[in-house]
């Protein structure tokens, strides 16, 4: 009679596992009510509604300011904003803040610092995150409102400092309560968020040693 080695039930339930994981990732959706694609259509229907809205709002009460509303950095804070709004850096607070400050930190090394291009970039980016930190206001996507604050050139850069009120501040809280709108109404998402659920994730795992 052969007997068979024994598996440690740790060593089963971890095989068993990395199966389930393995076959789930070669596995087609399957479909569009699969949880995936509906928070991937969530998604989507909330940048298109909230910047379609934004672009609506300025061609109405803004019409001579040519879209001045939508800016580059605007679509990376909807993508943020609208796909995993528990982020703490989705939250309102950095995602206008962060843009603001961007904005003013951009402006201020455009008029007051004379070196080459590609040092007053880095320098831009750089000072906007130190900001960020202190305010507790970090937003990725604000790094990109920093180059176009020190890039800019005419309506944008006529604008001034006052570029950090209109379009950064005005847009952005556009956009975050079209967010607050959609995402509580329409999509079953809560936003804003008191936590940051995947950090506390992280940190909890950290504790645990693993």
């Amino acid at each position: 009679m052969t007997v068979k080695p024994s598996v440690p039930p740790a060593a089963a339930v971890s095989s068993r596992l990395g199966r389930i994981v393995k076959q789930a990732r070669l596995a087609p959706p399957a479909g569009l009510i699969g949880p995936r694609w509906r928070l991937a259509l969530i998604s989507v229907a909330g940048c298109f509604i909230s910047l379609l809205g934004i672009g609506v709002l300025t061609w109405y009460f803004f019409p001579q300011t040519e879209n001045l509303l939508l800016l580059a950095s605007f679509g990376s804070s909807a993508i943020l904003i609208f796909t995993v709004p528990e982020l703490l850096t989705a939250q309102p607070w950095p995602a206008v803040t962060g843009h603001v400050i961007a904005a003013l930190a951009g402006v201020f090394i455009r008029e007051n610092v004379a070196l080459p291009h590609f040092i007053t970039v880095a320098a831009a980016v750089a000072v906007s995150l130190l900001l960020m930190f202190l305010t507790d206001s970090l937003h990725p996507p604000a790094g990109g409102t920093a180059i176009m604050a020190l890039n800019a050139d005419g309506t944008l850069a006529a604008y001034g400092y006052w570029l950090a009120l209109f379009p950064m501040a005005v847009g952005m809280a556009a956009l975050v309560i079209l967010a607050v709108a959609y995402l509580n109404l329409a999509a079953g998402r809560r936003y804003p968020c008191r936590r940051d659920y995947r950090a506390v994730a992280v940190d909890r795992e950290r504790k645990s040693g693993h």
